[in-house]
């Protein structure tokens, strides 16, 4: 439970929803017997160590110090069993790693637990070592106070689909199971979907949902008369107020904890950031561990890659994906 008065910046998660997706996106371990995923939990054996300073469980302490204003940082895990946590900071300085390791100790679960930072480093992360057999839940990352934080902050996604009705369901299944579901999710009341169906004949199939899934037909106008087409009808929907739009490819497979780690870094972003485009990296979906890109230069036609084939699993890369690159498009 989120103690009053502190603002939950960021999940930690231990398994993917998405089975194709490798554990070393989340955490990695050398040590055997290697812990087990049950459900969305993860056993650890004594003895056991794992590092979640990889791609979706590291915290990119500086981006959020410049766009929020963010001044203090806290961690909390949910866990059973006894672990010790290891705390570290990461800055890459001319293409050399600097870590440091600033705190280690026991802590209980749901323990606000503050890190010590030294200066303001690019990510920060932790190492968990198991003391005892411990089955970990959930975490997080959150902070005692956010500059400009908007509790009533909106997104509303656009998808514009055609012929591709089985992964606009298999989307909006994810998004109903993992947010519309959960009562007490963040986004619950903060997010709406918006299809646009491009000359095909799609279907809603969570009619239960009408009132967050929203479904319109056009004829078929390509991807960008359909994109422009779903932002107009966003923008002019009756007694809605959108933030932020989530321009989504009808095709493209995600964990939900996307959504919320996009919900909950729009809210805290500071009013002279807020006209800002937010682009996500692709990854492949053949080799899900690497980076297809991050952005990209439209060069007279001649796309140019930032930052592709970086494989995601080592620190180097999502050290170097935390430096800013001038982009054309995303």
């Amino acid at each position: 439970m989120l103690k009053q008065n502190y603002v939950k910046l960021q999940p930690i998660c231990f398994v993917s929803e998405l089975a194709f997706q490798p554990l070393e996106l989340y955490w990695k371990s050398n040590h055997s017997p290697k812990p087990n995923c049950i459900g969305r939990s993860l056993q650890l054996f004594p003895g056991t160590e794992i590092d979640c300073t990889t791609l979706y469980n590291s915290f990119s302490y500086k981006k959020w110090c410049k766009y929020t204003g963010l001044s203090s940082l806290y961690l909390q895990l949910f866990f059973q069993g006894k672990i010790k946590v290891q705390f570290f900071q990461y800055t890459m300085y001319q293409a050399k790693i600097i870590a440091t390791k600033i705190a280690e100790k026991e802590i209980l679960s749901g323990q606000l637990v503050p890190f010590y930072l030294q200066g303001q480093p690019d990510i920060v992360g932790i190492k968990i070592l198991s003391l005892t057999d411990t089955t970990l839940y959930s975490g997080e990352f959150l902070t005692e106070h956010i500059p400009a934080l908007r509790e009533d902050c909106k997104l509303a996604i656009n998808m514009c689909t055609y012929n591709r009705h089985s992964d606009v369901d298999r989307n909006l299944q994810n998004i109903v199971a993992n947010i519309f579901l959960d009562k007490h999710h963040c986004l619950n009341h903060h997010l709406e979907v918006f299809i646009t169906d491009n000359g095909s004949n799609y279907v809603n199939t969570f009619p239960a949902f009408q009132d967050r899934i929203h479904l319109q037909y056009c004829d078929e106008l390509g991807s960008a008369g359909g994109f422009s087409l779903g932002a107009q009808w966003i923008m002019e929907s009756e007694s809605k107020r959108f933030d932020y739009i989530i321009f989504m490819d009808d095709d493209i497979a995600f964990p939900s904890t996307v959504l919320e780690r996009t919900y909950l870094f729009l809210r805290c972003v500071l009013p002279q950031y807020r006209d800002y485009s937010l682009g996500g990296a692709f990854m492949r979906l053949t080799t899900p561990e690497f980076q297809h890109e991050s952005g990209a230069l439209w060069n007279n036609g001649n796309i140019i890659s930032v930052k592709p084939n970086l494989d995601m699993r080592e620190l180097r890369s999502i050290l170097w994906n935390e430096v800013e690159e001038v982009t054309e498009y995303m």
